[in-house]
């Protein structure tokens, strides 16, 4: 049963000496099974513990941004939840990388707006050259237009304090516009030009109950901003609070200066798409119903009213507020 190791003399045949290694055979047998399953064991942890890290390292944030990306092209405007800021000792290069998508893809809906949306979604689905030129579509749509009253004069006595005036109209202006269901469109210095799209369908001049609901919320929509312009009153405390470095006459005649804005409404269609070449583009639309609306605009300071609708919008408001027209 055991294993005899023999050994011979070489001087001396006759002597010779037999040992049973069968116990050292056995245990070195056992030591190697379990130095191999060690190893394995071994192996396979860290095998376990390199995938997980991998995986919640690298893995992982590169299919949420794909993930990301895939939800922009899908819908461009989408609100794309807000990453908690680490503090950077903890943070590392995907978790850099996965803030810096989410916070372009939030630059991309803001700078681009409803009007850029088609734009956006075109060239992240196509896997080819960057195409910002996209042909453009036609949409129809309420066009609202509001100026702000006397800017040039506010602008030469608030000097570089014009920004802070016209950003603060702009809050005020593009929070109602959007609580209505609308997109603000450009903003042009002192003006805004606003939209809110209207379902298209094969008689474009019919409108159903969601249709004149979105009039009615859009002529509600601008008189809240001119009622929360005037809010605002003169100037006066809003230097106060800036502490703004304005001259003494200057100052005088800007507390005497009360804000207000002018605003004309109208329905029609435009082509909505890219305005520009490959260098530079801005999103927008391009009719002469837009123009018919900025000219409501301009005529509400002939007539020394805030605002002015078209007939065409006057159309689409329901019923009860017609009668309060």
């Amino acid at each position: 049963e055991g294993e005899i190791l023999t050994f011979n003399s070489t001087l001396d045949p006759s002597i010779s000496a037999s040992f049973d290694v069968y116990e050292d055979s056995v245990s070195q047998a056992w030591d190697s099974v379990i130095t191999t399953a060690f190893v394995s064991l071994l192996l396979a942890t860290m095998g376990l513990l390199f995938s997980r890290d991998a995986y919640k390292m690298v893995i992982h944030p590169i299919e949420k941004m794909k993930f990301t990306v895939q939800q922009l092209s899908e819908n461009p405007l989408l609100h794309l939840e807000k990453i908690k800021n680490r503090n950077s000792s903890e943070s590392n290069e995907t978790d850099m990388l996965e803030q810096a998508i989410t916070k372009m893809a939030a630059l991309l809906r803001v700078g681009f707006g409803s009007a850029g949306a088609e734009i956006i979604a075109k060239n992240l689905s196509d896997m080819g050259e960057l195409n910002p030129m996209i042909p453009g579509v036609r949409v129809n749509a309420i066009f609202g237009f509001c100026d702000i009253r006397d800017f040039t004069f506010a602008t030469e006595g608030l000097q570089q304090d014009v920004m802070l005036f016209v950003n603060k109209i702009a809050e005020i202006t593009h929070r109602h516009v959007v609580d209505s269901g609308g997109h603000p469109n450009k903003n042009i210095g002192d003006a805004f030009l606003l939209v809110w799209k209207l379902k298209s369908g094969k008689n474009t001049n019919s409108s159903g109950d969601l249709q004149r609901t979105l009039f009615d919320s859009s002529l509600k929509c601008m008189q809240k901003v001119i009622e929360d312009v005037r809010n605002v009153g003169n100037l006066g405390s809003f230097l106060k609070e800036k502490k703004s470095d304005i001259s003494p006459p200057w100052a005088s005649s800007l507390r005497n200066y009360n804000v207000n804005v002018g605003v004309g409404l109208h329905k029609g269609w435009a082509i909505e798409g890219a305005i520009g070449s490959k260098v530079k583009i801005d999103p927008s639309y391009l009719s002469p119903h837009v123009n018919i609306t900025s000219r409501l605009e301009a005529a509400t300071k002939r007539y020394r009213v805030p605002l002015l609708m078209s007939d065409a919008f006057f159309g689409g408001l329901s019923g009860s507020v017609q009668s309060k027209c």
